[in-house]
């Protein structure tokens, strides 16, 4: 279904025939980080070192900060909770809907979620033509995004239309 730098998401189904999207880590992608990491941090070192101008800007602590993110990143459990932690800030609202983890098929390199039929939010005619009303959803897309920042705290950091699905009753799913 999807490609990016750390995983490959796959369609597939439980013995129990439900529908489910696997995430999973590419093969030594910790290990390709790790050492890419390390060489930004060297390099942030020689800048601090050698142009003092930098030192402001604190390159080498925001490298750290930068590593410890992407090592939380590998990590597919997070994930999970942070589905879960979604799920309860949106509970009793009926215009969100967050899909299932499968904690029995989920692992730090494997994430199983409930498979969601639907649009990408860019496709409008779809959304148009299966009669759900675009301004609607855009007005429960601002508030969900108002309530994850002002309300809740916690926020989907990466809300391009790849992350946004549309389901047939007009719930809007943010996935990944």
């Amino acid at each position: 279904l999807a490609a990016a730098s750390i995983g490959q998401v796959h369609r597939a189904v439980l013995k129990n025939g439900q529908e489910v999207v696997v995430k999973v880590r590419r093969p030594g992608i910790d290990k390709i980080i790790t050492a890419d990491l390390e060489i930004m941090l060297n390099l942030a070192r020689l800048a601090e070192k050698h142009i003092p101008e930098v030192r402001i800007y604190d390159p080498v602590g925001k490298i750290e900060e930068f590593a410890d993110a992407m090592h939380k990143e590998l990590d597919f459990t997070r994930e999970g909770f942070n589905i879960d932690k979604f799920r309860q800030n949106f509970e009793g609202d009926e215009t969100i809907y967050v899909p299932k983890v499968f904690w029995e098929a989920t692992a730090q390199k494997v994430l199983t979620i409930e498979y969601i039929k639907g649009y990408k939010v860019t496709e409008l005619d779809e959304i148009t033509n299966n009669n759900l009303d675009r301004k609607q959803i855009a007005v429960n897309g601002a508030k969900a995004m108002m309530k994850q920042i002002f309300i809740h705290g916690f926020f989907h950091a990466d809300p391009h239309p790849g992350n946004i699905i549309i389901r047939p009753d007009g719930k809007i799913v943010f996935i990944d």
